[in-house]
């Protein structure tokens, strides 16, 4: 349980995002980053359910309709007890449908069973009286980062660019608000405007891990875009499946089509055959994806642990 909430990171969703982002499906493998992290600024309710549960059918709907109708306030993240029973296991879950509710890392309300809409509605109004007095303002440039991520995330570049422009005005070179208007300037292929901001940096925040992170991301926009079409590639692969140097070349096509797991699978899947192909080239690119992304990146948790899982097995 403590390994699970430990984490300090202050990575959450903030009101105003998606209806994608305030429900959700999450693992055990990403707990910490639906869950743990975006709970430090955000409430996140966590239903455990199973598809074979009558009341969790019943319940979820009911759970769903207040966490939307909060607008952002809270959050919901299911997790379905079946797939996920290590971490069932760990935070004691004995029966469902089971509601927890995390903040600020740990948790801090919740309940069994099929309750009525009216013990939810006061449940949920409890948890956004608790974080109000923690509620950022609209102009806060944390807030703005996490509203722009979220669209990041979407490949809405336009609007998260546009929030960016935003915060960079309340903070000058704040290294995340960097990161993410590279990689959304990226997306909107205006690499002259990336290149730009990111020689005005000072010296002063030049080692920062999320401006490494920005030169990262964009190093590899301008390598990959002599790489040939995706379909090309793919169909390249079907003819020779063996060929690592088509496996490399295709993961840089899906990393350039901002399909990351595909991206970072093709190069594990250099690594597990061949961990020396072209001096190490596999996992030095797997690397900069990393940097690319950023830590706290979904894809990057997992590359990591599955990385981790081929190297020394």
């Amino acid at each position: 349980m403590e390994q699970l909430i430990g984490l300090k990171k202050n990575n959450s969703t903030a009101p105003n995002v998606g209806d994608a982002a305030l429900v959700k499906d999450t693992t055990t493998e990403k707990f910490m980053v639906d869950v743990i992290e975006p709970s430090q600024q955000t409430p996140i309710i966590v239903d455990f359910w199973a598809s074979w549960c009558g009341p969790c059918k019943q319940l979820g709907p009911i759970l769903e309709k207040i966490v939307r109708e909060a607008k952002g306030a809270v959050r919901l993240v299911k997790i379905d007890v079946d797939r996920n029973q290590s971490l069932a296991a760990q935070l004691q879950i004995q029966s469902i449908p089971t509601v927890y509710a995390f903040y600020k890392g740990q948790p801090v309300d919740g309940f069994m069973g099929n309750v009525p809409e009216s013990q939810v509605r006061s449940f949920i109004e409890n948890l956004k009286k608790m974080a109000g007095a923690n509620k950022p303002a609209a102009n806060d440039v944390d807030t703005l980062v996490i509203q722009a991520t979220d669209l990041l995330n979407q490949q809405s570049f336009g609007a998260a660019v546009t929030l960016l422009n935003k915060a960079i005005q309340l903070s000058p070179f704040h290294p995340k608000v960097v990161h993410g208007l590279v990689k959304g300037y990226i997306g909107l292929q205006k690499m002259a405007d990336a290149d730009r901001l990111i020689g005005q940096i000072p010296a002063d925040k030049q080692n920062d891990p999320y401006i490494s992170g920005a030169k990262a991301a964009l190093g590899l926009a301008k390598s990959i875009k002599d790489i040939p079409p995706t379909p090309e590639l793919e169909t390249r692969l079907g003819k020779d499946s063996n060929n690592l140097q088509i496996h490399f070349d295709l993961a840089m096509a899906y990393y350039r089509d901002f399909r990351y797991q595909q991206a970072i699978e093709n190069l594990l899947k250099i690594i597990s055959k061949n961990r020396s192909w072209n001096d190490g080239m596999a996992r030095q690119q797997l690397l900069k994806f990393f940097e690319a992304l950023g830590a706290s990146h979904p894809d990057t948790i997992e590359g990591r642990r599955k990385l981790s899982a081929v190297l020394f097995s």
